[in-house]
């Protein structure tokens, strides 16, 4: 009876697993990741960014308080990023370039670890704040990295938490993605816009880098 038993076990085990793998190749959604598409996103996302980091560091101008000129940029960037990170399912869903314009291209430009780590290494060697004391020097300088560290984190999650205010009924999405590169393929319309913007920028950036 007992050796019967465990067959029944084990034989509903195996039903069990075999169900939820079938269930999940059924949830598995292959989409294509399109080369020029993507560099389009990415082209038009990193022009925007660029700027968009330009515009916030204005803002070290005019407020004296600010621990490090980035530190805007760093705020607006990692929130995001917090988005982007939540809503990538959908956004592949959507349109599969996207995501990589506004991870890679869009918030890659505008959070800049260069200009935090370039900050704080100017305290520490004395080449910016020279006045400072060297015990200055070091709590400036520690000031700078907890502080971004800090910010990018807390700016992070709070972008995740603007989904989670704002799409309250989302629900958990258990579709697996899986991509594989596609050179060749047919444009769709979308392509076409995203490839063409992308030229103009390129075109724009070459013409205005020549004239200054």
């Amino acid at each position: 009876m007992k050796m019967k038993m465990s067959h029944l076990i084990v034989v509903n085990q195996i039903q069990q697993e075999v169900h939820e793998n079938e269930n999940e190749v059924e949830d598995e959604i292959k989409l294509e990741e399109r080369i020029y598409p993507t560099i389009g996103t990415l082209v038009i996302g990193s022009w925007i960014g660029v700027l968009t980091r330009i515009g916030l560091q204005r803002f070290y101008e005019l407020d004296d308080n600010s621990i490090f000129p980035a530190m805007y940029a760093a705020i607006v960037g990692c929130i995001i990023v917090g988005i982007v990170v939540r809503k990538k399912h959908s956004l592949y869903l959507f349109y599969y370039p996207s995501v990589v314009g506004l991870s890679t291209g869009l918030t890659g430009s505008i959070t800049t670890f260069s200009s935090w780590i370039t900050s704080s290494t100017l305290i520490i060697t004395g080449f910016s704040r020279p006045e400072l004391t060297s015990a200055g020097k070091f709590v400036a300088w520690l000031s700078i990295l907890v502080i971004g560290l800090s910010v990018s984190i807390c700016s992070f999650q709070f972008g995740s938490l603007i989904i989670d205010i704002f799409n309250t009924k989302q629900r958990k999405n258990h579709q697996k993605i899986k991509s594989h590169k596609v050179w060749r393929h047919k444009f769709s319309k979308m392509d076409i816009i995203v490839i063409t913007l992308a030229l103009v920028f390129l075109i724009g950036t070459i013409l205005i880098g020549s004239f200054i």
